[in-house]
């Protein structure tokens, strides 16, 4: 990754200007950004803008030393998933989100419902042969990837790191790309969130069918109680109305000693509202 000269030194302050004027100059232009893997045509997107005013700024190069293009990738798959035909994916130049890693473990963290998840990054070692931990990033920070370094993983997948610029600080780091989506996944439909990752929900208690446990028991809880979306997989999916409760989700409670249950409970997709 390519660093400013001290007498090009760059500030988020500066940038925020850029970005801006941009904005003012855009208008309701059609984004000048590729839209090749987009699922839809770009109209005037706000972090694409500030993508492509970094990359000016910065003079940040694409590998092959020309100007990096920014571009959105919502069809390709984030955290190193190989396309259609097994290839590894391509990233560079893509604009997505530093995204909390698919632990498993995490169901049983009420940790998990606070949202302010971090994930660390990383930089080269001196000796250029390891990565350091340099940091943390918070989940959903918009991130332009410059550069990868993929490989298989022997089980369909790439694994390995990017380069990327955060679009927060203009810190350039690593990431590891089981940490990067290419979509704000957390934005969909509540039934595909679960595809990407990791989220946290509100309950909203409305007429019909209620909340149940894998038994097939009515649960109760309290209006506006915090639960964690797992991502798909996470854990096994036994639900005793997959018609009607279509939603897993860990609601966590706490008893007299001060003990925590993650407690498995389905729910319908209507009852829940995505917060982070």
């Amino acid at each position: 990754m390519r660093k400013d000269g001290a007498d090009r030194k760059r500030t988020p302050g500066r940038l925020l200007c850029a970005l801006l004027a941009a904005l003012l100059l855009a208008g309701v232009r059609v984004g000048a950004a590729s839209a090749e893997g987009a699922d839809h045509p770009l109209l005037v997107d706000p972090d694409v803008i500030l993508a492509e005013t970094t990359v000016a700024q910065m003079d940040l190069k694409a590998p092959d030393g020309k100007a990096l293009t920014v571009r959105r990738a919502f069809s390709t798959a984030g955290r190193g998933a190989s396309d259609p035909a097994g290839r590894a994916p391509d990233y560079t130049g893509v604009l997505g989100y530093i995204s909390m890693p698919l632990d498993p473990s995490a169901c049983e963290s009420s940790s998990m419902v606070k949202p302010d998840w971090q994930v660390p990054v990383y930089r080269i070692s001196k000796d250029g042969k390891t990565m350091v931990k340099s940091g943390t990033a918070a989940h959903k920070t918009a991130v332009l990837v410059t550069n990868q370094r993929l490989k298989y993983d022997g089980k369909g997948g790439y694994t390995g790191w990017l380069a990327i610029v955060r679009l927060d600080s203009l810190q350039q780091c690593y990431l590891h790309v089981s940490c990067f989506e290419t979509q704000a996944y957390w934005e969909l439909p509540l039934g595909d969130i679960p595809k990407h990752g990791y989220a946290i929900a509100v309950y909203r208690e409305s007429p019909g069918e209620p909340p149940m446990d894998e038994t097939g028991e009515p649960y109760t809880l309290r209006d506006g109680t915090r639960l964690l979306l797992p991502f798909k997989g996470a854990c096994p999916a036994n639900s005793p109305d997959p018609e009607h409760l279509v939603v897993q989700a860990i609601v966590f409670t706490h008893d007299e000693t001060g003990t925590t249950t993650a407690n498995v409970v389905y729910f319908r997709a209507s009852d829940l509202k995505t917060i982070y």
